[in-house]
């Protein structure tokens, strides 16, 4: 069986949000543990706050340019920034598929459909709208969509394997000068990025279509 895991990024305000993600994770995946970047230094109190996650710190990962990247980008901004250094830190250590999770994300089943696409593609993403009737009936307007990115950024799922580690490459090279969340020029982190990630490696990339891996309040009219 694959190396399979979860992760997410958090600042030290949030490791309660991982905690919980990963005590959820456990019920439907229980021998996975949520690996868990904390882009704040890591104390005693962290260490031994939560069974249910291993803790990463980001003298853990190989970021060039990270000290440079905390004073220019907000916490937001370098979370989202960390994702593909993240990921493929893990993917290095040993792990074949790992899916990154937003750490507010409620998780209420498997992920077995999104394992299973990675034995076909190195690259998964989840877009917001799956039907066209949501640009009638969603909460979240068209132009809102398309200002924000139509995959979400909050759920990746990585192979690893060459095409992969092409992906993750790419992205490590562009989010550090564009990672902004910046949408008067266009930008919002990563979410307008993964669309063109998704074009430039189309050979590599699937697109889940199961309605129950994204759901919020952009798609509940569907």
């Amino acid at each position: 069986m694959a190396n399979k895991g979860f992760c997410t990024i958090v600042t030290r305000s949030h490791l309660k949000y991982a905690a919980a993600l990963g005590m959820s994770l456990r019920q439907y995946h229980p021998s996975l543990k949520l690996s868990v970047l904390l882009i704040d230094p890591i104390g005693d109190k962290e260490v031994s706050s939560s069974t249910s996650i291993n803790l990463f710190s980001l003298d853990e990962i190989e970021i060039p340019m990270v000290e440079d990247m905390k004073i220019y980008f907000n916490a937001f901004e370098l979370s989202n920034c960390l994702k593909p250094f993240f990921v493929a830190h893990l993917l290095r250590k040993g792990f074949d598929k790992i899916v990154y999770l937003d750490a507010d994300v409620l998780v209420v089943n498997n992920f077995d459909a999104l394992f299973e696409m990675l034995d076909e593609h190195a690259f998964v993403l989840s877009p917001h709208w799956l039907q066209p009737k949501l640009v009638h009936h969603s909460d979240v307007s068209v132009r809102e969509i398309a200002d924000l990115g139509i995959y979400n950024g909050g759920m990746w799922g990585l192979r690893n394997q060459d095409g992969g580690m092409a992906v993750l490459e790419w992205l490590m090279g562009v989010l550090p000068d564009l990672g902004f969340d910046d949408r008067h020029n266009g930008m919002f982190v990563d979410q307008k990025i993964l669309p063109l990630a998704a074009q430039l490696f189309s050979s590599q990339f699937g697109c889940m279509e199961h309605p129950g891996y994204n759901i919020g309040y952009w798609n509940l009219r569907a």
